[in-house]
Parts: structure tokens; C-alpha cells; sequence
């Protein structure tokens, strides 16, 4: 299943292999922090095995984007600021990508694009490059690495999706949804030690989107809670709690497992009714 899906690469530039690509609506998954190529593979196919079930037409547009989240040393927190530095060194070809999708041969229809973690800091970034964007660009942001001070008021990312980019009046130009939880370890423990590191826009212990989905006044379509939600629960999504809070966010009728009725059970009176009145046309007598 997931071999089907074409898949783009980023770099320098992005690479994009032979596979068909949908027309219309173009989904797009993208992986976050420390994931090389084949757990990205991993994940987007539980995932999209959970979004078959939910939705037939948004399964069959999918598409996976993986990019260089992995290989640097030292290994763990103190590697965060260099991702976040290649973060922005890759953005420039996410932008291509996304205004490439709109070409007269492609796509040239709605882009939904579902971030992981600071796969959502990236797709942000990607958008401060964009000169034409598509005519209807839904980000769905989950448990997004991205430090809510960013997003507020007066900020770049934040007024970033605020902007009327290339519309009139006050029209938005992205409509981003952020799912969070509050039980996300990663975010609540890890992150602010990670993005403290990163001194270009250094902020005592941070607190990410992800997890409470802040700021309070976020440019966010809406804010999904997800519960008990773990980091690496959305993409597995048992629950399937991440599935459905897409397809809602898309405008799509969900699709529900209908269980028959079973038939009611017939109590045990404790007496037996006279085998004179079980007789009938046809019926012996019961005998006892």
C-alpha cells in the first residue's frame, strides 16, 4: 500500500518520483524530528491504513514528503539546533514543491498538508517563501514542535497565516488546524530543552503548540484535543481519533462501521408452559 503513493524528497531541491499524482486534492504527509526514510514509511503506512478505513477519497490522494530530520552528532537534545537549522535550509525547496503541485499538468486543486512534530516547523517556515500559493491550502498540524511564542501576535509564523496573502480583505489564505495533548511527554519535558538551545531565537523553556495548542490567540481554524494522546500516538492513531479529526477538518462524511442490532434476550420465567397450549395446526404435543 504505501509503495503506491509518489513520494517527494527535499534537499536542495525536491525530487519527486514517477508515480501518478492525484488531481484535484493532494494530501500530504510529513514526517518530523530524528526519522529517517523508512520509519517515515513505516508511519504513514499505519496512518494511512487508519485513513482508508475513515475515508476512501482522502486515502487515495495521499503523497509522502521526507526530508533530513536524521544524521548529526551529538545525538539527541543537543542535536535538535541543527535540525532546526537544516529545517530552514530545506523550506526553500517544500515552497517549490507546493507552488509545483499548482502547475497546469499536476495537481491545481486543494493541498492538505498533515505535519508531525517539527514537520510543522518546516511546512511554517516553507510558507514564508511562497510567492503563489494554492487556492485552498489546509495545514493539520499534529503535536507541532513549534514554540507558541512564534505563533502569537506580531510574530513571524503567526502573522505569517494572519496575512490576506494574494486575496482581498481579510480573507484567510491558510487554514491550519492543530490537534494537541496535554499527555505528550515529548513535548512537555524534551522540547523546552531542545529549543532552548537554539540561540537565534532563544526563550527560557518554551512551551510547544502541541501541547496545550496555543497561544490563546493562534491563528488556528481550530484547536482539536486529542486526549490521552501520546508523541507517537498520531500517526499510529488505534483510536482513531487523528483520522476522523481530518476528515472533519477537510468537510468530509466519515465513514462508520454500522453493527447490527442484536435481538433482545428472552427471559427465564421459571415455569413452563402447559403442552395443551403449545399445540397447534401441524404441532405435537410436548411431552415431558
Amino acid at each position: 500500500m504505501t509503495n503506491r503513493a509518489p513520494s517527494v524528497r527535499l534537499g536542495d531541491r525536491f525530487e519527486t518520483d514517477s508515480h501518478a499524482w492525484p488531481r484535484g486534492r493532494l494530501v500530504l504527509f510529513v514526517h518530523g524530528f530524528n526519522v529517517d526514510e523508512y520509519g517515515a514509511l513505516e508511519r504513514y503506512g499505519h496512518f494511512l491504513s487508519r485513513l482508508r478505513r475513515v475515508s476512501h477519497r482522502l486515502a487515495d490522494s495521499v503523497a509522502f514528503l521526507f526530508w533530513p530530520s536524521k544524521g548529526c552528532f551529538p545525538v539527541g537534545v543537543a542535536c535538535y539546533p541543527v535540525i532546526v537549522r537544516r529545517v530552514a535550509q530545506v523550506a526553500p525547496s517544500l515552497s517549490e514543491f507546493i507552488e509545483w503541485t499548482q502547475t497546469a499538468d499536476v495537481v491545481r486543486g486543494e493541498l492538505v498538508v498533515i505535519a508531525h512534530s517539527l514537520g510543522c516547523r518546516l511546512v511554517l517556515e516553507a510558507l514564508k517563501h511562497i510567492d503563489r500559493p494554492p487556492p485552498n491550502l489546509r495545514l493539520i498540524l499534529m503535536a507541532a514542535a513549534v514554540p507558541t511564542h512564534l505563533m502569537k501576535t506580531g510574530k513571524r509564523l503567526g502573522d505569517l497565516l494572519r496575512a490576506p496573502k494574494a486575496f482581498s480583505g481579510n480573507r484567510r489564505w491558510v487554514h491550519a488546524h492543530v490537534l494537541y495533548s496535554g499527555f505528550d511527554g515529548v513535548l512537555r519535558f524534551v522540547f523546552p530543552l531542545g529549543e532552548s538551545l537554539v540561540l537565534q531565537e532563544w526563550h527560557a523553556l518554551p512551551e510547544a503548540v502541541g501541547l496545550h495548542g496555543g497561544p490563546d490567540d493562534g491563528p488556528w481554524s481550530d484547536a482539536v484535543p486529542m486526549g490521552f494522546y501520546l508523541h507517537g500516538s498520531y500517526w499510529k492513531d488505534r483510536k482513531r481519533q487523528t483520522t476522523r479529526a481530518v476528515a472533519e477538518a477537510v468537510g468530509l462524511p466519515i465513514a462508520r462501521r454500522i453493527r447490527p442490532r442484536r435481538p433482545p434476550r428472552m427471559r427465564n420465567l421459571g415455569t413452563r408452559p402447559d403442552p395443551e397450549e403449545r399445540q397447534g395446526p401441524g404441532l405435537r404435543p410436548i411431552r415431558r
